[in-house]
């Protein structure tokens, strides 16, 4: 899927430094106004680049992305343009808030401006900002220092001494606006091209860069972290977060890490505006918790999420979802390609239900991708893969055109309940195929669970100690129309004895039973000891091995041989021995099997009586099911 990249049109002239319009940058003196002065002025030029000197400035409220003048708190009607905010490197420049409103950047109005007044009016078509850089700075927001806006004030700041006393404008009252616009490092209202680089992004009570009604955004390059991650009076929020209509972003290369989510989409209820033409490529996402790396709710459209990295996640790896009851089918995610990324290690706060890759909607690719869960305090039902929906209930004809292929999952699922699956299917049309499940926990699970019509699921290789017994791939009542073939599994039985036998003679069934036998692993084929048997759970191809060690008291021929039922000669081979000689027989061969067969392994000398030495052993290795 091709996204458009943002455009920058070029910016020429010479920098302004914003120490010459007043600014200190000691970290003491509040630099809100000198800065602003100095970007005013440079947009009223037509643009240019405004140069931050390495220091750290503190901000009591917001740099303005927008046409919004700070000392008569009026719009100008334009829209602000062609501006560069430089700083001297990631960790020179420091932009640090002192205030329970204050953005380090935004287009967003204060709280004591109307929507009425803002100009031009927000609303889709039109822009605040366009042409727009923000690199090589570090933006704090400070908020071990400063308390979070809505808790220590109200939702809409309504015990504020500005409430109650004046804002800068002479207004007075609560907020236009809830405490959730603000406190973001940036936040992008109505504005178009912009591109934030090499920017260190920390300590914000909200998102770290929030784009909202905003478009064509490349956001590269940036450490982000510690946004997000605690508690606000309304939630908590992300490293990256795109709402309400915003399109065309490319979020290649950053590390987001120690937020409360990665990347957080929604579009809020009853809107039906998709956030569109989403890329997320090459970031590393670390320590994301206690939300998901990615968590794209509602509806959303053309994203493209592609060869990153999550690690220790608290949630969830990849969301998209749907918590809008009653919208219809038009209005739910689609059009997602989910491809090439590494989740390794999720749901580590133990959640119900958790996936590293969980959607609802339809028309998503979720191709190779490697998905990795071995941590044993996981104890709660976990997936690999999901395709349903445990927030909100959503029809089967609402969930259809998916295809999962090429993924490897392995590690513990703990979801031995009700068939549930490492792969957990409910969409309909849905091809999965190629991909690899890999079951290494402490107790059986079903590989690929399907509940759902006019599917096709082939080529799965399903290894592991721990897969199901007959639900290696399980099909709930009411599914229809599947085609299930070619699905290799790759569990084995083996076993093996431990002593020597007592001298015997003739055609003998080696006893197993008998010889103090081991059973290494026990799966998709069975041992019986009641009849010295492996036999198999379910019907297929399967490969069997055997080896036979035998010393015989005359000269002879020494046969080994593996039979199904005690008639169908699986694999044989014969060595002649002479007196108290030593043989081994190496035997394999493959057998296409029914429930109800059983396999032996047997040994047999032509003259005299001989002893099966220890460590003679049958292993049976689940190839394909048949049927």
């Amino acid at each position: 899927m091709a996204l458009t990249k943002a455009s920058f049109s070029m910016i020429t002239g010479t920098p302004v430094n914003v120490k010459d319009f007043g600014a200190v940058g000691d970290g003491i003196a509040d630099d809100f106004l000198a800065i602003n002065r100095a970007v005013k002025y440079v947009a009223d030029q037509g643009g240019g680049t405004v140069y931050y000197p390495p220091g750290t400035y503190r901000i009591t409220r917001s740099i303005r992305l927008d046409d919004f003048n700070v000392e008569t708190n009026t719009y100008s009607g334009n829209v602000r343009r062609n501006m560069v905010h430089q700083g001297a490197g990631r960790d020179s420049t420091i932009i640090k808030t002192d205030g329970f409103y204050a953005c380090a950047f935004t287009s967003f109005p204060e709280p004591f401006i109307p929507n009425s007044a803002i100009t031009p009016s927000p609303v889709p078509g039109n822009v605040l900002c366009s042409n727009i850089v923000i690199k090589d700075m570090t933006l704090n927001g400070n908020k071990n220092v400063v308390g979070d806006g809505g808790a220590t004030y109200g939702t809409f700041y309504q015990t504020s001494s500005q409430a109650t006393g004046g804002w800068p404008n002479g207004y007075v009252g609560q907020s236009y606006w809830a405490s959730d616009a603000y406190q973001f490092a940036i936040q992008l209202y109505y504005g178009e091209n912009i591109l934030i680089e090499n920017c260190r992004i920390k300590d914000w009570w909200y998102s770290g860069i929030l784009g909202y009604g905003a478009g064509r955004m490349q956001i590269q390059n940036n450490v982000i972290e510690t946004c997000g991650n605690v508690a606000t009076v309304l939630g908590y929020y992300a490293g990256l977060e795109f709402d309400q209509r915003t399109n065309t972003v490319s979020a290649t290369d950053n590390v987001i890490q120690q937020c409360g989510n990665g990347v957080l989409s929604g579009t809020g209820t009853g809107a039906f505006s998709p956030c569109t033409d989403i890329e997320i490529s090459n970031n590393i996402f670390y320590s994301i918790s206690p939300g998901n790396g990615i968590y794209a709710r509602d509806y959303q459209s053309r994203w493209v999420v592609a060869d990153n990295v999550f690690d220790s996640t608290g949630g969830q790896g990849i969301v998209f979802t749907n918590e809008q009851v009653g919208w219809p089918a038009t209005q739910l995610p689609k059009n997602i390609s989910i491809t090439g990324n590494i989740i390794n290690e999720f749901n580590l706060l133990n959640g119900i239900g958790s996936a590293g890759i969980a959607v609802v909607g339809h028309q998503f690719v979720i191709a190779n991708n490697t998905i990795t869960q071995t941590n044993g305090g996981v104890t709660n039902p976990t997936f690999g893969i999901r395709t349903n929906d445990t927030v909100v209930t959503v029809s089967t004809n609402e969930r259809k055109g998916m295809i999962i292929s090429g993924n490897m999952v392995s590690g513990k699922f703990p979801n031995n309940a009700a068939g549930l699956g490492i792969f957990y299917i409910d969409s309909d049309n849905t091809l999965v195929s190629n991909n690899q499940i890999m079951s290494n926990g402490s107790a059986a699970q079903t590989a690929i669970t399907l509940l759902n019509i006019n599917s096709v699921v082939k080529g799965n290789n399903i290894f592991g100690a721990y897969i199901q017994s007959n639900r290696a791939i399980y099909k709930y009542a009411g599914s229809s129309n599947m085609y299930v073939d070619d699905n290799r599994y790759g569990a084995i039985t083996a076993i093996h004895t431990t002593v020597a036998s007592g001298s015997i003679s003739g055609s003998n069934n080696v006893d197993f039973s008998g010889l103090s036998t081991v059973v290494d692993i026990d799966n998709r084929a069975n041992y019986d000891a009641a009849t010295d048997s492996i036999w198999p759970d379910l019907p297929g191809v399967y490969e069997f091995t055997a080896v036979l060690r035998v010393t015989a008291a005359s000269a002879s021929l020494v046969q080994g041989s593996i039979e199904a039922n005690n008639v169908t000669t699986i694999a044989t081979g014969a060595q002649s021995v002479g007196a108290g000689g030593v043989v081994t027989i190496t035997l394999s061969g493959f057998a296409t099997l029914s429930g109800s067969d059983v396999v032996r392994l047997k040994a047999n000398v032509s003259t005299g009586n001989y002893v099966i030495e220890s460590f003679a052993s049958l292993s049976a290795k689940f190839i394909r099911q048949t049927t």
